[in-house]
């Protein structure tokens, strides 16, 4: 089901946020030099590393003070495969009328017609998924029901399939 491939999916980042943390503080308690110090403290304070360029600072930290990162890398080739499994399947969900689909790691974003928004928020602990439609301009109407009401239900036969 594309649901479990979403759940997985935010767990997965979890795992990579979890597994990057670990090896930065491994990294602080091996520092030598006050930039490398400085950049780590930045890092931990950002606390969430998904991103490449956060990723390729703990990296290259790691192989500097010769830390293993094989888990680490683990993670992120599963975590990407995921996405990419993901991203081939939210075409399907273009044909619904979903257009700028942006894919998070709490949640799914799209711009829709009659000037709407989905976000399908992703709760782990519940393992459960959140459909919300609603105007783009908050304080608005939804002026079509049966259109949202008929789009939520084919959403969540996409997400069960």
């Amino acid at each position: 089901m594309i649901k479990d491939q979403i759940l997985d999916y935010a767990n997965f980042h979890e795992l990579l946020k979890d597994e990057s943390l670990r090896i930065i503080y491994q990294i602080k308690s091996n520092i030598r030099e006050i930039s490398d110090a400085q950049l780590i403290q930045s890092l931990i304070e950002k606390n969430d590393y998904y991103w490449k360029h956060e990723l390729s600072l703990i990296k290259g930290f790691a192989n500097k003070y010769q830390i293993s990162i094989l888990k680490l890398n683990e993670i992120y080739n599963k975590y990407i495969q995921i996405e990419n499994i993901l991203l081939t399947e939210f075409k399907k969900l273009e044909k619904l009328g979903l257009s700028s689909i942006v894919l998070g790691p709490r949640s799914i974003n799209a711009n829709l017609k009659n000037n709407l928004h989905l976000s399908i928020e992703i709760y782990i602990t519940k393992q459960k998924l959140c459909i919300i439609i609603e105007p783009q301009n908050y304080g608005e109407e939804i002026s079509n029901l049966d259109y949202v009401n008929n789009l939520r239900q084919k959403i969540e036969q996409f997400l069960n399939n």
